[in-house]
C-alpha cells in the first residue's frame, strides 16, 4: 500500500523539521513549508529518491496561503495528511502588545487560515487527516504569556469544532490535537522539567498520526500535568503558578 502524502507547515526547525526528516527517512512523500527554505532544501537533498516539495510560506501572510498550498500539492501530487507545526510563543510578563500581536497573528490568524483551507480540501477529497501542534498551555491561562496560552486554547477549541464538523458530515476526516509539554526547540527560559528532544517529539507525533489519535500528549506523562491543570481550583492554580 502506498505511503500517504504528508504536508508539514513549519518544517524548517524544531519539531516540524524533525518530523519532516523522519517522514523522508521512511520514504513518505513529504512537502515542507516555512518562511526559511534553506534547511528544508538541505534536508530534501539528503533523500533525493523520495518524492518531495519545498515552498516558502509565512502563515501570517494569510492571503498567500491558498495559492502556495495549491502549487505545493500540485508538485507533491496530492495530500493525505497536513501537519501544522508553525507557532510562535514567548514569555511576555510586561504585556508588550507588539509581542502579543505577533502570537495572535501566527497562532490564531495564520492557524485558522491554514486549517480552514486544509479542511475544505479534505471535504472535497472525501477524506484526510489534519494534525496540529497545540500545547498543554492551552488548558489554562498563565500570567507569564497570556497571548500564547490563550491562542493555544483557541486552537484546541477550533480543532474540537472541526472534529465535530467532520463527524456530522459523515466524512473520514481525522483531527489530531498534539499537545506537547516542554520540547528542546529553543533557548530555555527559566527552569523546566520533562524536556524532550525534537526527535523524541517527532517520533511520538508520527505514531499518534499513524494511530489516528484524537489527542496526544508529548511526552505521555504530560497528560498528568494536563489533568492537574484542569481540575485544580482557581485559588490553588493562581497560588502555585
Amino acid at each position: 500500500m502506498p505511503h500517504p502524502h504528508i504536508v508539514i507547515i513549519g518544517a524548517s526547525s524544531g519539531m516540524g523539521y524533525a518530523l519532516a526528516r523522519l517522514c523522508l527517512s521512511k520514504g513518505y512523500p513529504t512537502a515542507m513549508l516555512a518562511r526559511h527554505t534553506a534547511p528544508m532544501h538541505t534536508l530534501a537533498a539528503q533523500h533525493p529518491h523520495v518524492p518531495h516539495a519545498v515552498a516558502q510560506l509565512d502563515v501570517c501572510q494569510t492571503a498567500t496561503i491558498p495559492e502556495v498550498l495549491q502549487n505545493t500539492l500540485a508538485q507533491l501530487k496530492g495530500m493525505d495528511v497536513l501537519v501544522h507545526c508553525a507557532g510562535y510563543g514567548v514569555v511576555n510578563p510586561q504585556l508588550d502588545y507588539r509581542i502579543e500581536e505577533g502570537m495572535i497573528e501566527t497562532n490564531i490568524k495564520g492557524f485558522t487560515a491554514v486549517v480552514d483551507w486544509a479542511f475544505q480540501y479534505f471535504q472535497q477529497q472525501g477524506k484526510g487527516h489534519l494534525a496540529v501542534i497545540t500545547s498543554v498551555a492551552g488548558l489554562r491561562g498563565d500570567r507569564h504569556a497570556p497571548a500564547y496560552f490563550a491562542s493555544k486554547a483557541y486552537q484546541i477549541s477550533y480543532l474540537q469544532a472541526l472534529r465535530h464538523k467532520a463527524h456530522k458530515a459523515g466524512l473520514p476526516i481525522y483531527i489530531t490535537d498534539i499537545r506537547p509539554g516542554f520540547v528542546d526547540t529553543k533557548p530555555m527560559e527559566g527552569r523546566r522539567f520533562w524536556v524532550c528532544s525534537p526527535e523524541t517529539a517527532a517520533a511520538q507525533i508520527f505514531k499518534a498520526i499513524r494511530q489516528h489519535k484524537r489527542v496526544a500528549y508529548i511526552t505521555p506523562r504530560w497528560r498528568w500535568v494536563a489533568l492537574a491543570m484542569r481540575i485544580a481550583p482557581s485559588w490553588l492554580y493562581e497560588k502555585v503558578m
